[in-house]
């Protein structure tokens, strides 16, 4: 089968990540894989991880732009692949794309929760990373979407050795995701810090990512006098937090809002407790609370509360997270059954149309 996949941009992020492991695995399958990337907007550690079979095409069109001539550009450069299936992984890359030019069936993944569909809801197909997309688009839009389950790399991902440690002077925490805390909820991890450590104890974070709140939770570190506790890595390659996740004691994911939440399901495969706001995203990765602690969203004191349960109690959190729900994460967050997956799907609309 001839795919490819077409995304605005190729910067780090959920979709960004998944979209790689998915073309690697389907190109392993015997599949014929192109990229195409729109827009001039694209990390170069990312673009070493596309794998050599998969062909790619960076149109290298100004984010913005409305010159027609790039939107000629980017149809020319998916015809060239002469697709079964056109896979769509931004509402505007499919906005730049004509059906009649492209050639292929197409089809689209939401990747988020109130996401906006100006354009995916011409195309012949949506699916949903997670049963809590799904619903919110059946909500919103009255639209019966497809559930692919999103996935990782499990065996990437480096875990700890599943003994018993003796209780870390310092309790290392870790959170993973784009520094924007109106929707990935720093603040309240930051403010909880701040009241655990009136209280005496022991906390350290590690922040992993970028993005327009770096300022502002800086700002908030200082003004809560946890600076010392608190440390911004920036972005960190993928191979790097798969590296390290194993260090840490804990993962707090304390989203206010998240369609999914890859990074939970990496730290459960990591062996480390993980503890994520209320909200259906999260919640699905932890198996709706068997898997992993939770607290009311946008609730510092549910936060406060809950995570000083956790490290008052770490030996049963740390047993969870080296048991059931490590096994739980490798048997449900497959990357391998999600590429598999989308291929069925790719069949039945490519057999339909014959």
């Amino acid at each position: 089968m001839k795919i490819v996949h077409v995304i605005c941009s190729l910067n780090t992020g959920g979709a960004e990540l998944m979209l790689l492991d998915i073309i690697r695995e389907q190109s392993a399958s015997g599949h014929s894989v192109g990229l195409v990337v729109t827009n001039r907007s694209y990390e170069q550690a990312l673009v070493d991880k596309i794998p050599g079979s998969v062909c790619t095409v960076f149109v290298n069109r100004p984010e913005g732009s409305h010159n027609p001539l790039w939107l000629l550009k980017i149809n020319m450069a998916v015809r060239r692949f002469r697709p079964d299936i056109v896979h769509f992984h931004n509402d505007k890359g499919a906005g730049m794309c004509f059906p009649r030019l492209t050639g292929g069936r197409s089809v689209a993944t939401v990747h988020d929760t109130n996401i906006s569909l100006n354009h995916y809801l011409r195309l012949d197909r949506l699916y949903a990373i997670s049963v809590s997309v799904r619903d919110d688009l059946k909500s919103r839009y009255g639209i019966d979407a497809e559930v692919v389950i999103n996935g990782i790399s499990t065996d990437r991902v480096k875990s700890n050795d599943g003994f018993k440690r003796p209780l870390p002077r310092v309790f290392k925490v870790v959170q993973v995701s784009r520094l924007d805390h109106g929707k990935k909820g720093q603040d309240l991890l930051i403010e909880a810090v701040s009241r655990l450590s009136d209280l005496g104890y022991k906390l350290s974070v590690d922040f992993i990512g970028d993005g327009s709140s770096c300022g502002f939770l800086q700002k908030l570190c200082g003004d809560k006098g946890i600076s010392d506790r608190v440390h911004f890595l920036g972005t960190c390659s993928r191979d790097y937090v798969y590296e390290h996740l194993k260090d840490y004691n804990l993962l707090v994911q304390p989203s206010r809002y998240e369609g999914f939440g890859l990074t939970v399901a990496e730290a459960m495969a990591a062996k480390i407790p993980v503890l994520v706001s209320d909200i259906e995203g999260p919640m699905e990765v932890i198996g709706h609370g068997r898997f992993g602690h939770t607290f009311k969203c946008g609730s510092a004191d549910s936060l406060t509360a809950v995570l000083r349960s956790v490290l008052d109690n770490y030996q049963a959190a740390e047993d969870l997270a080296q048991g059931d729900a490590y096994d739980y994460a490798r048997t449900n967050f497959s990357v391998a059954t999600s590429a598999s997956r989308y291929i069925d799907l790719y069949k039945s609309i490519v057999d339909t149309a014959k």
